[in-house]
């Protein structure tokens, strides 16, 4: 799967010009325009790429029964909650020693980290937050019937229109917004299957430039 390392490159590498908050650049009319346009896509095509790997893990592992939907699970608990861990107590350290706020600040802050992490001081987590979310579906996800997935994907596609109305607590917010990216994957992996069979020598190249196509709309 090198072209989808590939594309992953591409997302990682487009998430940190995004973020270049620099005096230098946030009064720079030329990065201002690219960064909005990098913005129109970044996030779209890392939550599709995410999902894609996941649907094509979940397709391998084949889970049937409830333990090994736990054990599924527990993994990716195991793999998150140290990083979210580590995050919110080196935002914690920040606030004390760097920003030199007062307890009951601090003590927000932490509420903030943990509920409402978009909000709170290290506020990347909230993608490991929806992250985690959409692992908890995507076994069911990929037993639905073809049909039932594309009618799925239509409401994910309604739901990002209401974003706006959801909790951002836990980041729901957010999960509602990318659902239509993540479950676009499973379609994408059925499109690239029927690719590989009618032409397999050109597949990756049309289905990976299709997939980045369909991100940008």
């Amino acid at each position: 799967l090198s072209y989808v390392d590939k594309a992953c490159g591409i997302a990682i590498l487009a998430v940190v010009y995004g973020h270049i908050w620099f005096p230098e650049t946030i009064n720079t009319n030329w990065y201002l325009f690219s960064q909005k346009f990098v913005y129109q896509f970044h996030m779209p095509l890392f939550m599709c790429l995410s999902g894609f790997l996941a649907f094509l893990s979940v397709n391998k592992k084949n889970i049937k029964t409830k333990q090994e939907y736990l054990n599924y699970q527990k993994k990716k608990l195991y793999k998150f909650l140290p990083v979210c861990l580590l995050a919110v107590f080196t935002a914690v350290l920040l606030d004390i020693f760097y920003h030199a706020l007062d307890a009951e600040q601090v003590y927000k802050n932490i509420f903030t980290a943990v509920f409402i992490p978009a909000s709170g001081t290290a506020a990347f987590i909230w993608y490991l937050y929806v992250l985690f979310g959409f692992y908890l579906i995507t076994p069911f996800l990929i037993n639905f019937k073809r049909d039932t997935q594309f009618l799925i994907l239509f409401g994910a596609f309604l739901l990002t229109n209401f974003k706006d109305l959801v909790s951002p607590l836990f980041s729901t917010d957010l999960f509602c917004k990318y659902f239509f990216n993540w479950i676009l994957s499973t379609i994408a992996l059925f499109f690239k299957c029927c690719i590989n069979r009618l032409y397999p020598s050109a597949s990756n190249g049309i289905y990976q430039h299709t997939l980045f196509l369909l991100q940008l709309t």
